[in-house]
Protein backbone atom coordinates (compact mmCIF):
# COMPACT_ATOMS: atom_id res chain seq x y z
CA UNK A 1 0.00 0.00 0.00
CA UNK A 2 1.42 3.75 -1.03
CA UNK A 3 1.72 6.70 0.75
CA UNK A 4 -0.58 8.49 -0.82
CA UNK A 5 -3.52 5.44 -0.28
CA UNK A 6 -2.57 5.01 3.12
CA UNK A 7 -3.16 9.25 3.79
CA UNK A 8 -6.31 8.75 2.11
CA UNK A 9 -7.51 5.63 3.98
CA UNK A 10 -6.05 7.52 7.10
CA UNK A 11 -8.80 10.70 6.44
CA UNK A 12 -11.78 7.97 5.69
CA UNK A 13 -11.21 7.00 8.87
CA UNK A 14 -11.04 10.30 10.61
CA UNK A 15 -13.83 11.11 9.21
CA UNK A 16 -16.24 8.35 9.86
CA UNK A 17 -14.84 9.28 13.52
CA UNK A 18 -15.98 12.57 13.56
CA UNK A 19 -19.31 11.75 11.95
CA UNK A 20 -19.76 8.84 14.57
CA UNK A 21 -19.10 11.17 17.85
CA UNK A 22 -20.00 14.79 16.59
CA UNK A 23 -23.70 13.72 17.20
CA UNK A 24 -22.48 13.20 21.20
CA UNK A 25 -21.15 16.78 21.33
CA UNK A 26 -24.25 18.04 20.19
CA UNK A 27 -26.28 16.41 22.35
CA UNK A 28 -24.25 18.05 25.43
CA UNK A 29 -24.30 20.93 24.57
CA UNK A 30 -27.77 21.37 23.04
CA UNK A 31 -29.59 20.19 26.05
CA UNK A 32 -28.96 23.37 28.18
CA UNK A 33 -29.80 25.45 25.43
CA UNK A 34 -33.40 23.81 25.55
CA UNK A 35 -34.10 24.41 28.42
CA UNK A 36 -32.87 27.96 28.83
CA UNK A 37 -35.23 28.48 25.52
CA UNK A 38 -37.81 26.91 27.40
CA UNK A 39 -37.86 29.02 30.52
CA UNK A 40 -37.60 32.22 28.34
CA UNK A 41 -41.01 31.18 26.32
CA UNK A 42 -43.14 30.72 28.70
CA UNK A 43 -42.07 33.46 30.89
CA UNK A 44 -43.21 35.49 27.34
CA UNK A 45 -46.39 33.40 27.27
CA UNK A 46 -47.76 34.05 30.68
CA UNK A 47 -46.60 38.07 30.21
CA UNK A 48 -48.03 38.09 26.35
CA UNK A 49 -51.65 39.90 25.65
CA UNK A 50 -54.40 37.10 24.65
CA UNK A 51 -53.44 37.88 20.81
CA UNK A 52 -49.94 36.08 20.84
CA UNK A 53 -50.06 33.87 23.56
CA UNK A 54 -51.55 31.11 20.93
CA UNK A 55 -48.25 31.38 18.74
CA UNK A 56 -45.83 31.05 21.94
CA UNK A 57 -47.44 28.21 23.11
CA UNK A 58 -47.37 26.33 20.18
CA UNK A 59 -43.64 27.24 20.20
CA UNK A 60 -43.49 25.53 23.84
CA UNK A 61 -45.02 22.71 22.72
CA UNK A 62 -42.42 22.25 19.84
CA UNK A 63 -39.55 22.44 21.50
CA UNK A 64 -41.12 20.08 24.56
CA UNK A 65 -41.79 17.22 21.89
CA UNK A 66 -37.85 17.70 20.96
CA UNK A 67 -36.82 17.53 24.69
CA UNK A 68 -35.15 14.60 26.34
CA UNK A 69 -38.60 12.66 27.58
CA UNK A 70 -37.33 13.10 31.70
CA UNK A 71 -37.37 16.64 30.82
CA UNK A 72 -40.24 17.32 28.78
CA UNK A 73 -42.49 15.67 31.17
CA UNK A 74 -41.12 17.65 34.24
CA UNK A 75 -41.62 20.87 32.24
CA UNK A 76 -44.66 19.44 30.96
CA UNK A 77 -46.33 19.21 34.58
CA UNK A 78 -45.27 22.57 35.31
CA UNK A 79 -47.06 23.73 32.32
CA UNK A 80 -49.85 22.23 33.21
CA UNK A 81 -50.10 24.48 36.37
CA UNK A 82 -49.69 27.30 34.51
CA UNK A 83 -52.32 26.71 32.10
CA UNK A 84 -54.89 25.75 34.83
CA UNK A 85 -54.93 29.32 36.13
CA UNK A 86 -55.89 30.76 33.18
CA UNK A 87 -58.93 31.78 31.96
CA UNK A 88 -59.02 29.91 28.32
CA UNK A 89 -58.78 26.63 28.83
CA UNK A 90 -57.97 25.58 25.46
CA UNK A 91 -54.09 25.82 26.74
CA UNK A 92 -54.76 23.66 29.55
CA UNK A 93 -56.65 20.61 27.86
CA UNK A 94 -53.73 20.76 25.49
CA UNK A 95 -51.27 20.00 27.71
CA UNK A 96 -53.41 17.94 29.05
CA UNK A 97 -52.94 15.75 26.22
CA UNK A 98 -49.75 16.48 25.84
CA UNK A 99 -49.11 15.27 28.90
CA UNK A 100 -51.25 11.99 28.18
CA UNK A 101 -48.74 10.64 25.92
CA UNK A 102 -46.12 10.71 28.80
CA UNK A 103 -48.70 8.07 30.93
CA UNK A 104 -48.10 4.33 30.56
CA UNK A 105 -50.70 0.94 29.92
CA UNK A 106 -54.29 2.10 31.00
CA UNK A 107 -53.12 5.44 32.60
CA UNK A 108 -52.43 7.05 29.27
CA UNK A 109 -56.12 5.30 27.81
CA UNK A 110 -57.76 6.89 30.78
CA UNK A 111 -55.93 10.81 30.32
CA UNK A 112 -57.36 10.62 26.97
CA UNK A 113 -60.90 9.70 27.64
CA UNK A 114 -60.18 12.50 30.34
CA UNK A 115 -59.31 14.86 27.51
CA UNK A 116 -62.15 13.86 25.58
CA UNK A 117 -63.96 14.73 28.04
CA UNK A 118 -62.69 18.27 29.06
CA UNK A 119 -62.62 19.24 25.07
CA UNK A 120 -65.95 18.01 24.37
CA UNK A 121 -67.25 20.14 27.77
CA UNK A 122 -65.08 23.17 26.75
CA UNK A 123 -66.77 22.31 22.69
CA UNK A 124 -63.81 22.38 21.00
CA UNK A 125 -63.90 19.92 17.98
CA UNK A 126 -60.13 20.04 17.25
CA UNK A 127 -58.79 19.51 21.03
CA UNK A 128 -61.85 16.00 20.68
CA UNK A 129 -60.33 14.87 17.55
CA UNK A 130 -56.76 15.68 19.00
CA UNK A 131 -57.57 13.17 21.99
CA UNK A 132 -59.25 10.69 19.68
CA UNK A 133 -56.36 10.63 17.58
CA UNK A 134 -53.96 10.06 20.67
CA UNK A 135 -56.17 7.28 21.71
CA UNK A 136 -56.09 5.79 18.49
CA UNK A 137 -51.96 5.84 18.83
CA UNK A 138 -52.61 3.89 22.52
CA UNK A 139 -54.80 1.15 21.21
CA UNK A 140 -52.76 0.65 17.73
CA UNK A 141 -49.36 0.51 20.08
CA UNK A 142 -51.08 -2.22 22.26
CA UNK A 143 -52.60 -3.94 19.16
CA UNK A 144 -55.97 -3.69 19.53
CA UNK A 145 -56.53 -2.79 16.55
CA UNK A 146 -60.28 -2.55 15.92
CA UNK A 147 -60.57 -0.09 18.58
CA UNK A 148 -57.14 2.21 17.05
CA UNK A 149 -59.67 2.37 13.88
CA UNK A 150 -62.92 3.44 15.42
CA UNK A 151 -61.08 6.13 17.43
CA UNK A 152 -58.74 7.34 14.10
CA UNK A 153 -62.49 6.95 11.79
CA UNK A 154 -63.72 9.15 14.70
CA UNK A 155 -60.89 11.55 14.46
CA UNK A 156 -61.01 11.73 10.89
CA UNK A 157 -64.68 13.16 11.21
CA UNK A 158 -64.02 15.67 13.70
CA UNK A 159 -60.96 17.30 11.67
CA UNK A 160 -63.35 17.59 8.10
CA UNK A 161 -65.36 19.43 10.37
CA UNK A 162 -62.99 21.80 11.34
CA UNK A 163 -61.39 22.26 7.86
CA UNK A 164 -58.01 20.89 8.98
CA UNK A 165 -55.83 19.29 5.81
CA UNK A 166 -52.78 19.77 8.13
CA UNK A 167 -54.25 17.43 10.73
CA UNK A 168 -55.17 15.45 7.80
CA UNK A 169 -51.45 14.05 7.57
CA UNK A 170 -51.79 12.79 10.95
CA UNK A 171 -54.75 10.12 10.00
CA UNK A 172 -53.83 8.77 7.12
CA UNK A 173 -50.84 7.68 8.81
CA UNK A 174 -52.69 6.29 11.10
CA UNK A 175 -54.85 4.48 9.24
CA UNK A 176 -51.66 3.73 7.21
CA UNK A 177 -50.33 1.92 9.91
CA UNK A 178 -53.70 0.20 10.64
CA UNK A 179 -52.85 -1.68 7.10
CA UNK A 180 -49.28 -2.60 7.78
CA UNK A 181 -50.13 -4.12 10.82
CA UNK A 182 -53.03 -6.06 9.35
CA UNK A 183 -49.95 -6.52 6.34
CA UNK A 184 -52.16 -5.61 3.94
CA UNK A 185 -48.84 -3.61 2.54
CA UNK A 186 -49.94 -2.81 -0.82
CA UNK A 187 -52.87 -0.59 0.66
CA UNK A 188 -50.90 0.49 3.50
CA UNK A 189 -47.73 1.84 0.59
CA UNK A 190 -50.71 4.16 -0.59
CA UNK A 191 -51.67 5.53 2.39
CA UNK A 192 -48.02 6.48 3.04
CA UNK A 193 -47.39 7.59 0.32
CA UNK A 194 -50.61 9.97 0.30
CA UNK A 195 -48.90 11.13 3.54
CA UNK A 196 -46.12 12.00 1.68
CA UNK A 197 -47.81 14.51 -0.65
CA UNK A 198 -49.44 15.93 1.28
CA UNK A 199 -47.15 16.30 4.09
CA UNK A 200 -49.44 18.17 6.84
CA UNK A 201 -48.00 20.57 9.34
CA UNK A 202 -44.52 21.87 8.07
CA UNK A 203 -42.35 21.28 11.68
CA UNK A 204 -43.66 17.85 11.71
CA UNK A 205 -43.10 17.35 8.50
CA UNK A 206 -39.48 18.40 8.54
CA UNK A 207 -38.83 17.47 12.02
CA UNK A 208 -40.21 13.78 11.92
CA UNK A 209 -43.21 13.06 9.67
CA UNK A 210 -41.04 12.63 6.98
CA UNK A 211 -37.86 10.28 8.38
CA UNK A 212 -40.99 8.29 9.67
CA UNK A 213 -42.81 7.96 6.33
CA UNK A 214 -39.47 7.04 4.28
CA UNK A 215 -38.50 4.50 6.70
CA UNK A 216 -42.47 3.17 6.87
CA UNK A 217 -41.60 2.35 3.31
CA UNK A 218 -38.73 0.90 3.92
CA UNK A 219 -40.53 -1.43 6.72
CA UNK A 220 -43.10 -2.52 3.31
CA UNK A 221 -39.86 -3.62 1.49
CA UNK A 222 -38.44 -5.50 4.25
CA UNK A 223 -41.77 -7.25 4.87
CA UNK A 224 -41.81 -7.99 0.83
CA UNK A 225 -38.11 -9.52 1.00
CA UNK A 226 -36.49 -6.43 -0.55
CA UNK A 227 -34.04 -5.84 0.98
CA UNK A 228 -31.90 -3.92 -1.44
CA UNK A 229 -34.58 -1.60 -1.94
CA UNK A 230 -35.26 -1.70 2.27
CA UNK A 231 -31.62 -0.36 2.76
CA UNK A 232 -31.92 2.05 0.22
CA UNK A 233 -35.07 3.82 2.18
CA UNK A 234 -33.67 4.18 5.16
CA UNK A 235 -30.26 5.15 4.75
CA UNK A 236 -32.30 7.80 2.40
CA UNK A 237 -33.65 8.78 6.23
CA UNK A 238 -30.99 8.52 8.05
CA UNK A 239 -28.54 10.40 5.41
CA UNK A 240 -31.85 13.20 5.36
CA UNK A 241 -31.77 13.23 8.95
CA UNK A 242 -28.12 13.92 9.62
CA UNK A 243 -27.69 16.71 6.58
CA UNK A 244 -30.48 18.28 7.94
CA UNK A 245 -29.26 18.69 11.66
CA UNK A 246 -25.23 20.01 10.34
CA UNK A 247 -25.00 22.42 13.72
CA UNK A 248 -26.92 20.32 16.65
CA UNK A 249 -28.89 17.12 17.45
CA UNK A 250 -31.20 16.95 19.62
CA UNK A 251 -32.46 13.87 21.91
CA UNK A 252 -35.34 12.97 19.33
CA UNK A 253 -32.72 13.26 16.48
CA UNK A 254 -30.43 10.39 18.35
CA UNK A 255 -33.19 8.35 19.50
CA UNK A 256 -34.04 8.00 15.35
CA UNK A 257 -30.53 7.52 14.44
CA UNK A 258 -29.92 4.69 16.90
CA UNK A 259 -33.70 2.99 15.01
CA UNK A 260 -31.76 3.77 11.60
CA UNK A 261 -28.70 2.20 12.74
CA UNK A 262 -30.20 -0.82 14.16
CA UNK A 263 -32.86 -1.18 11.27
CA UNK A 264 -29.79 -1.44 8.78
CA UNK A 265 -28.02 -3.93 10.51
CA UNK A 266 -30.84 -5.83 11.00
CA UNK A 267 -31.55 -5.79 7.19
CA UNK A 268 -27.70 -6.19 6.23
CA UNK A 269 -28.04 -9.19 8.87
CA UNK A 270 -30.68 -10.91 6.69
CA UNK A 271 -28.17 -10.40 3.61
CA UNK A 272 -25.67 -12.10 5.51
CA UNK A 273 -23.53 -8.45 5.23
CA UNK A 274 -22.29 -9.14 8.79
CA UNK A 275 -19.60 -6.54 8.39
CA UNK A 276 -22.04 -3.79 7.24
CA UNK A 277 -24.72 -4.90 10.21
CA UNK A 278 -21.44 -4.73 12.52
CA UNK A 279 -20.48 -1.46 11.32
CA UNK A 280 -24.56 0.06 12.06
CA UNK A 281 -24.88 -1.89 15.38
CA UNK A 282 -21.14 0.01 16.36
CA UNK A 283 -22.48 3.15 15.72
CA UNK A 284 -25.94 2.35 17.23
CA UNK A 285 -24.02 1.22 20.78
CA UNK A 286 -21.58 4.64 20.57
CA UNK A 287 -24.93 7.07 19.94
CA UNK A 288 -26.41 5.21 22.99
CA UNK A 289 -23.31 5.47 24.94
CA UNK A 290 -24.34 8.10 27.24
CA UNK A 291 -28.06 7.64 27.96
CA UNK A 292 -28.28 3.93 27.78
CA UNK A 293 -32.45 3.87 27.20
CA UNK A 294 -34.24 0.61 27.65
CA UNK A 295 -36.20 1.95 24.25
CA UNK A 296 -32.93 2.16 22.31
CA UNK A 297 -30.42 -0.94 24.26
CA UNK A 298 -33.60 -3.50 24.03
CA UNK A 299 -33.12 -3.66 19.69
CA UNK A 300 -29.47 -2.87 19.72
CA UNK A 301 -28.85 -5.74 22.34
CA UNK A 302 -31.14 -7.78 20.41
CA UNK A 303 -30.12 -6.91 16.55
CA UNK A 304 -26.61 -8.04 18.10
CA UNK A 305 -27.69 -11.46 19.36
CA UNK A 306 -28.83 -11.83 15.94
CA UNK A 307 -25.22 -11.01 14.76
CA UNK A 308 -23.94 -13.66 16.30
CA UNK A 309 -26.89 -16.15 16.07
CA UNK A 310 -26.21 -15.96 12.11
CA UNK A 311 -22.90 -16.43 12.54
CA UNK A 312 -23.47 -19.47 14.70
CA UNK A 313 -22.21 -18.02 17.56
CA UNK A 314 -24.66 -19.30 20.24
CA UNK A 315 -23.37 -18.20 23.41
CA UNK A 316 -22.40 -14.75 22.71
CA UNK A 317 -26.36 -14.55 20.74
CA UNK A 318 -27.67 -16.24 24.13
CA UNK A 319 -25.32 -13.32 26.37
CA UNK A 320 -26.93 -10.42 24.39
CA UNK A 321 -30.30 -12.73 23.72
CA UNK A 322 -30.37 -12.30 27.78
CA UNK A 323 -29.58 -8.33 28.06
CA UNK A 324 -32.33 -7.45 25.43
CA UNK A 325 -34.41 -9.32 28.22
CA UNK A 326 -33.49 -7.08 31.32
CA UNK A 327 -33.60 -4.49 28.92
CA UNK A 328 -36.76 -5.02 27.84
CA UNK A 329 -38.36 -5.60 31.35
CA UNK A 330 -37.81 -1.37 32.07
CA UNK A 331 -39.36 -0.47 28.48
CA UNK A 332 -42.35 -3.30 28.15
CA UNK A 333 -42.41 -3.88 24.32
CA UNK A 334 -44.30 -7.04 24.33
CA UNK A 335 -43.54 -7.45 20.56
CA UNK A 336 -39.70 -7.43 21.28
CA UNK A 337 -40.34 -10.05 24.37
CA UNK A 338 -41.65 -12.10 21.26
CA UNK A 339 -38.67 -11.81 19.30
CA UNK A 340 -35.99 -12.40 22.24
CA UNK A 341 -37.97 -15.67 23.80
CA UNK A 342 -38.04 -17.03 20.56
CA UNK A 343 -34.63 -16.33 19.36
CA UNK A 344 -33.67 -17.21 22.58
CA UNK A 345 -35.19 -21.17 22.36
CA UNK A 346 -33.46 -21.37 18.95
CA UNK A 347 -30.01 -20.89 20.31
CA UNK A 348 -30.36 -22.71 23.38
CA UNK A 349 -31.59 -25.63 20.48
CA UNK A 350 -28.31 -25.59 18.66
CA UNK A 351 -26.17 -26.05 21.93
CA UNK A 352 -28.38 -28.77 22.36
CA UNK A 353 -29.84 -27.61 25.55
CA UNK A 354 -33.13 -28.54 24.64
CA UNK A 355 -34.42 -27.95 28.46
CA UNK A 356 -33.51 -24.37 28.76
CA UNK A 357 -35.15 -24.09 24.92
CA UNK A 358 -38.38 -25.52 25.88
CA UNK A 359 -38.56 -22.91 28.77
CA UNK A 360 -37.83 -20.19 26.26
CA UNK A 361 -40.66 -21.40 23.63
CA UNK A 362 -43.00 -21.95 26.58
CA UNK A 363 -42.71 -18.16 26.76
CA UNK A 364 -42.98 -17.47 23.17
CA UNK A 365 -45.94 -19.29 22.78
CA UNK A 366 -47.23 -17.37 25.93
CA UNK A 367 -46.30 -14.07 24.42
CA UNK A 368 -47.39 -15.47 20.88
CA UNK A 369 -51.15 -15.75 22.78
CA UNK A 370 -51.24 -12.42 24.14
CA UNK A 371 -49.83 -10.78 20.78
CA UNK A 372 -53.15 -12.99 18.90
CA UNK A 373 -55.84 -12.05 21.37
CA UNK A 374 -54.98 -8.74 21.69
CA UNK A 375 -54.83 -8.52 17.14
CA UNK A 376 -58.93 -8.57 16.74
CA UNK A 377 -59.46 -7.23 13.37
CA UNK A 378 -58.16 -7.82 10.50
CA UNK A 379 -61.14 -8.76 8.19
CA UNK A 380 -62.46 -5.40 9.73
CA UNK A 381 -59.40 -3.24 8.10
CA UNK A 382 -61.40 -3.97 4.94
CA UNK A 383 -64.08 -1.05 5.26
CA UNK A 384 -61.40 0.83 5.48
CA UNK A 385 -59.46 0.16 2.21
CA UNK A 386 -63.02 1.86 0.28
CA UNK A 387 -61.70 5.16 1.45
CA UNK A 388 -60.15 5.87 -1.72
CA UNK A 389 -58.38 9.02 -1.40
CA UNK A 390 -58.65 10.24 -4.86
CA UNK A 391 -62.24 10.14 -5.15
CA UNK A 392 -64.20 13.37 -5.13
CA UNK A 393 -66.53 14.34 -2.04
CA UNK A 394 -69.89 12.83 -3.22
CA UNK A 395 -67.67 9.36 -3.88
CA UNK A 396 -66.60 10.60 -0.14
CA UNK A 397 -69.80 10.66 1.30
CA UNK A 398 -71.51 7.36 0.00
CA UNK A 399 -68.05 5.51 1.51
CA UNK A 400 -68.54 7.25 5.12
CA UNK A 401 -72.29 5.94 4.87
CA UNK A 402 -71.03 2.62 3.96
CA UNK A 403 -68.16 2.45 6.66
CA UNK A 404 -70.74 3.23 9.24
CA UNK A 405 -73.47 0.66 8.44
CA UNK A 406 -69.91 -2.16 7.80
CA UNK A 407 -68.59 -0.93 11.24
CA UNK A 408 -72.22 -1.51 13.42
CA UNK A 409 -72.27 -4.74 11.41
CA UNK A 410 -68.82 -5.84 12.29
CA UNK A 411 -69.04 -4.67 15.92
CA UNK A 412 -72.56 -6.76 15.98
CA UNK A 413 -70.54 -9.24 14.58
CA UNK A 414 -67.59 -9.03 16.93
CA UNK A 415 -70.67 -9.76 20.14
CA UNK A 416 -71.93 -12.44 18.76
CA UNK A 417 -68.44 -14.36 17.68
CA UNK A 418 -67.88 -13.46 21.63
CA UNK A 419 -71.10 -15.05 22.99
CA UNK A 420 -69.89 -17.77 20.94
CA UNK A 421 -67.08 -17.93 22.32
CA UNK A 422 -67.88 -17.67 25.82
CA UNK A 423 -70.60 -20.58 24.81
CA UNK A 424 -68.04 -22.39 23.21
CA UNK A 425 -65.45 -22.30 26.17
CA UNK A 426 -67.96 -23.06 28.79
CA UNK A 427 -68.65 -26.35 26.61
CA UNK A 428 -65.44 -27.35 26.40
CA UNK A 429 -64.95 -27.45 29.80
CA UNK A 430 -68.16 -29.35 30.60
CA UNK A 431 -66.55 -31.86 28.07
CA UNK A 432 -63.46 -32.14 29.78
CA UNK A 433 -64.97 -32.44 32.99
CA UNK A 434 -67.14 -35.43 31.73
CA UNK A 435 -64.22 -36.91 30.00
CA UNK A 436 -62.58 -36.86 32.93
CA UNK A 437 -64.89 -38.98 34.51
CA UNK A 438 -65.57 -40.92 31.87
CA UNK A 439 -61.57 -41.88 32.04
CA UNK A 440 -62.23 -42.33 36.01
CA UNK A 441 -65.12 -45.28 35.00
CA UNK A 442 -63.23 -47.01 32.86
CA UNK A 443 -60.59 -47.21 35.17
CA UNK A 444 -62.73 -48.34 37.90
CA UNK A 445 -64.32 -50.74 36.06
CA UNK A 446 -60.87 -52.14 34.69
CA UNK A 447 -59.78 -52.49 38.04
CA UNK A 448 -62.66 -54.80 39.29
CA UNK A 449 -61.90 -56.65 36.14
CA UNK A 450 -58.54 -57.52 37.14
CA UNK A 451 -59.41 -57.95 40.64
CA UNK A 452 -61.38 -60.77 39.16
CA UNK A 453 -58.38 -61.74 36.57
CA UNK A 454 -55.06 -60.33 37.25
CA UNK A 455 -54.47 -59.71 33.80
CA UNK A 456 -55.11 -55.89 31.28
CA UNK A 457 -55.86 -56.33 27.83
CA UNK A 458 -52.71 -56.67 25.44
CA UNK A 459 -54.11 -53.44 23.97
CA UNK A 460 -52.97 -51.02 26.46
CA UNK A 461 -49.50 -52.17 25.00
CA UNK A 462 -50.16 -50.36 21.79
CA UNK A 463 -49.89 -46.43 20.93
CA UNK A 464 -52.50 -44.78 21.07
CA UNK A 465 -54.74 -44.14 17.39
CA UNK A 466 -56.26 -41.29 18.53
CA UNK A 467 -57.55 -39.31 15.23
CA UNK A 468 -55.08 -36.33 16.59
CA UNK A 469 -52.05 -38.57 16.87
CA UNK A 470 -52.21 -41.68 14.14
CA UNK A 471 -50.70 -41.10 10.80
CA UNK A 472 -50.84 -37.37 11.84
CA UNK A 473 -48.23 -35.26 9.86
CA UNK A 474 -45.50 -33.13 11.82
CA UNK A 475 -43.56 -30.02 10.99
CA UNK A 476 -40.20 -29.78 11.11
CA UNK A 477 -41.04 -26.85 13.60
CA UNK A 478 -43.06 -29.18 15.62
CA UNK A 479 -40.34 -32.00 16.14
CA UNK A 480 -38.03 -29.47 17.33
CA UNK A 481 -40.01 -28.28 19.87
CA UNK A 482 -41.62 -32.00 20.61
CA UNK A 483 -37.71 -32.34 20.85
CA UNK A 484 -37.23 -29.39 23.47
CA UNK A 485 -40.04 -30.77 25.42
CA UNK A 486 -38.87 -34.33 26.09
CA UNK A 487 -35.82 -33.30 27.44
CA UNK A 488 -38.36 -30.92 29.74
CA UNK A 489 -40.33 -33.94 30.91
CA UNK A 490 -37.75 -36.32 30.96
CA UNK A 491 -36.32 -33.84 34.04
CA UNK A 492 -39.26 -33.73 35.40
CA UNK A 493 -40.30 -36.98 35.86
CA UNK A 494 -37.07 -38.36 37.09
CA UNK A 495 -37.08 -34.88 39.62
CA UNK A 496 -40.90 -34.66 40.47
CA UNK A 497 -41.90 -38.89 39.95
CA UNK A 498 -45.20 -37.49 38.77
CA UNK A 499 -45.67 -41.60 37.54
CA UNK A 500 -46.12 -42.53 41.43
CA UNK A 501 -49.35 -40.55 41.99
CA UNK A 502 -52.22 -42.93 41.42
CA UNK A 503 -54.55 -41.12 39.91
CA UNK A 504 -52.42 -39.28 37.55
CA UNK A 505 -54.16 -37.97 34.05
CA UNK A 506 -53.49 -37.01 30.68
CA UNK A 507 -54.96 -33.46 31.65
CA UNK A 508 -53.33 -33.37 35.17
CA UNK A 509 -49.80 -33.53 33.73
CA UNK A 510 -50.72 -31.55 30.87
CA UNK A 511 -51.43 -29.13 33.53
CA UNK A 512 -48.42 -29.45 35.42
CA UNK A 513 -46.37 -29.03 32.51
CA UNK A 514 -47.93 -26.05 31.51
CA UNK A 515 -48.81 -27.52 28.01
CA UNK A 516 -52.12 -28.46 26.44
CA UNK A 517 -53.34 -32.28 26.54
CA UNK A 518 -53.09 -32.82 22.67
CA UNK A 519 -49.28 -31.77 23.04
CA UNK A 520 -48.13 -33.78 25.13
CA UNK A 521 -49.90 -37.32 23.80
CA UNK A 522 -48.24 -36.00 20.41
CA UNK A 523 -44.74 -35.70 22.10
CA UNK A 524 -45.18 -39.25 24.30
CA UNK A 525 -47.05 -41.12 21.14
CA UNK A 526 -44.08 -38.97 18.48
CA UNK A 527 -40.87 -40.05 20.89
CA UNK A 528 -41.81 -43.52 22.45
CA UNK A 529 -44.68 -44.95 20.61
CA UNK A 530 -46.96 -45.57 23.61
CA UNK A 531 -50.04 -43.90 24.67
CA UNK A 532 -49.99 -41.99 27.57
CA UNK A 533 -50.89 -44.73 29.99
CA UNK A 534 -48.47 -47.17 28.46
CA UNK A 535 -45.86 -44.64 28.87
CA UNK A 536 -46.91 -43.60 32.82
CA UNK A 537 -47.13 -47.61 33.39
CA UNK A 538 -43.29 -48.04 32.12
CA UNK A 539 -41.83 -45.72 34.25
CA UNK A 540 -43.84 -47.16 37.14
CA UNK A 541 -42.65 -50.81 36.05
CA UNK A 542 -38.50 -49.37 36.14
CA UNK A 543 -39.04 -47.77 39.22
CA UNK A 544 -40.34 -50.93 40.57
CA UNK A 545 -37.16 -53.09 39.09
CA UNK A 546 -34.76 -50.02 40.95
CA UNK A 547 -36.63 -50.97 44.16
CA UNK A 548 -36.80 -54.40 43.33
CA UNK A 549 -33.08 -54.59 42.85
CA UNK A 550 -32.15 -52.70 46.35
CA UNK A 551 -31.60 -55.12 49.32
CA UNK A 552 -33.24 -52.42 51.67
CA UNK A 553 -36.37 -51.63 49.47
CA UNK A 554 -37.04 -55.61 49.16
CA UNK A 555 -36.97 -55.83 53.05
CA UNK A 556 -39.14 -52.71 53.29
CA UNK A 557 -41.84 -53.40 51.27
CA UNK A 558 -43.75 -56.72 49.67
CA UNK A 559 -44.40 -56.90 46.00
CA UNK A 560 -48.29 -55.21 47.02
CA UNK A 561 -46.64 -52.29 48.51
CA UNK A 562 -43.78 -51.98 45.97
CA UNK A 563 -46.94 -51.83 43.54
CA UNK A 564 -48.61 -49.36 45.16
CA UNK A 565 -45.40 -47.14 45.84
CA UNK A 566 -44.58 -46.92 41.96
CA UNK A 567 -48.63 -45.83 41.62
CA UNK A 568 -50.67 -49.22 40.72
CA UNK A 569 -54.19 -49.19 42.50
CA UNK A 570 -53.38 -53.02 42.47
CA UNK A 571 -51.36 -56.48 42.23
CA UNK A 572 -52.94 -57.25 39.24
CA UNK A 573 -52.51 -54.17 36.87
CA UNK A 574 -48.64 -54.39 38.63
CA UNK A 575 -48.49 -57.79 37.13
CA UNK A 576 -49.72 -56.79 33.67
CA UNK A 577 -47.75 -53.77 33.17
CA UNK A 578 -44.29 -56.06 34.63
CA UNK A 579 -44.71 -58.68 32.24
CA UNK A 580 -45.28 -56.33 29.42
CA UNK A 581 -42.79 -54.51 29.89
CA UNK A 582 -40.15 -57.18 30.68
CA UNK A 583 -41.14 -60.37 29.17
CA UNK A 584 -41.83 -61.98 32.74
CA UNK A 585 -43.51 -61.91 36.29
CA UNK A 586 -42.56 -59.84 38.80
CA UNK A 587 -42.52 -63.30 41.20
CA UNK A 588 -39.88 -64.65 38.52
CA UNK A 589 -38.06 -61.69 38.53
CA UNK A 590 -37.65 -61.56 42.63
CA UNK A 591 -36.79 -65.07 42.41
CA UNK A 592 -33.87 -64.80 39.99
CA UNK A 593 -32.56 -61.82 41.68
CA UNK A 594 -32.46 -63.96 44.65
CA UNK A 595 -30.47 -66.43 42.48
CA UNK A 596 -28.08 -64.02 41.76
CA UNK A 597 -28.10 -62.61 45.34
CA UNK A 598 -27.47 -66.30 46.57
CA UNK A 599 -24.46 -66.68 43.95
Amino acid sequence: MNVSTLMKTSRMILLREIILFFPLFFLITSASFCQSQYENLLKKFQAAPVSEQKEIFEKIILGLFDSDTTISRGETERLLKVTKKMNDQYYYIRTFLFYAGFARSISQRNNYITGYKLASDFGDKMLMADAMSGLSNYYYQNMQYDSAAICILQARELYKENNTSEREAAVIHQIGNLFFSAELYDRAEIYFKEVMRIKGHPFQWFNWRKFVMTNNLGLIEKARKNYDKAIFYFDDALQELIASNKDAFNVSDTIRMVYSYVSLASLYILKRDYKNAEACLNRGFTLESRRLRPQNMTPLFFTKGEFHYYQSEFDSSLYYFKKAEETNELFGSIELAEKISGHTALAYSKKDDYRNAWKAEVIHKQIQDSLQSKKKLYAGLQFISDDLLNKNKNMLSEIEARQKFMLAAILLLAISALTIFIFYIRLKKVQRSLDGKNIELKEVQKEAENSAQPAEADENNKPEQSPELSNSAVSESELLKIKWFIAFLEEEMNLRHYYTEKDITLDILADRLNVNRSFLSKAINQTYNLHFNAYINNLRIKRAILMLSNPEEKKKYTLEGIAAKVGFHNRGTFNLAFKQYTGTTATASVRELQAKTTV
